[in-house]
């Protein structure tokens, strides 16, 4: 269910509040291996709260919009992971879906765009994120009571800026990021802070476009996922950190024909 109560102050400005309620199927893991306890895994419960503002500036030329919200999750569904051990010594990685008893999200969301001029448009947003488990305990037995839900990053951020040089080029230049985040609430490895610039420059003729476009211009590595199991003969299935990384630099060059 959804509520919304809005108020237009102005033509141009309005005030909302809005009470949300979400709900996510609960299910059954599939995985031969995970012990009859891990097997199901319950439905979860959400309420949301957000109260925000919306206006357009300099007579239309810019806009902005902030958003509070607090999120409040009964059986929060996790991606949990577990390492058996077979009869020969070597280990199987399991993943799955689990529960957490309680969850609480509460942020901040900024968003705004402005004309400069004729030929410069900017664009930014910024979001902040407070999460954290409440009386969980996970498969190991390990209390993460007040600990940051996973891929939570406290901050994220995006800026672009266009710049049409004439009425046939433009130049995209953008950058984005995020703050570091736990991968798993099954071990507490975590990313670095991820900082990327992109960029791209544009030809339009007619119904034709031209895109010339890289991301990730300084080839920067980082890590999106994390796992933390045995899994090398050669040191005795020692628990250690797996990990996936992001795209590195990309460039290519994209054509559109609009009919």
């Amino acid at each position: 269910g959804k509520v919304v109560l809005a108020y237009q102050v102005t033509k141009d400005a309005t005030w909302y509040g809005s009470v949300n309620r979400g709900y996510k199927a609960g299910g059954v893991n599939t995985d031969g291996s995970l012990p009859d306890n891990l097997r199901n895994f319950d439905a979860e419960y959400l309420w949301n709260y957000e109260f925000g503002y919306k206006v357009s500036l300099l007579a239309g030329d810019a806009y902005l919009r902030a958003a509070a919200f607090y999120m409040d999750r009964k059986d929060v569904q996790v991606n949990s992971s577990q390492t058996v051990e077979r009869n020969d010594g070597s280990s199987e990685f399991i993943a799955y879906l689990g529960n957490a008893a309680e969850g609480t999200n509460t942020g901040i969301e900024l968003e705004s765009g402005w004309q400069m001029t004729s030929d410069i448009y900017v664009q930014a947003s910024l979001g902040l994120l407070d999460s954290e488990f409440d009386g969980f305990v996970n498969a190991k037995g390990q209390s993460l009571d007040g600990r940051d839900q996973a891929h939570a990053p406290e901050y994220t951020y995006s800026v672009s800026v266009n710049y049409d040089l004439n009425d046939n080029w433009f130049i995209n230049l953008s950058a984005e990021g995020k703050d570091k985040f736990y991968f798993s609430d099954s071990h507490d490895q975590q990313s670095d802070r991820i900082n990327l610039l992109n960029a791209s420059i544009n030809y339009r003729y007619d119904n034709w476009q031209v895109n010339a476009w890289i991301r990730n211009i300084t080839d920067k590595d980082y890590k999106v996922r994390g796992f933390f199991f045995g899994n090398d003969p050669r040191d005795g299935y020692t628990d250690k950190a797996y990990y996936q990384y992001g795209e590195p630099q990309v460039f290519g060059v994209t054509l559109d024909y609009q009919f």
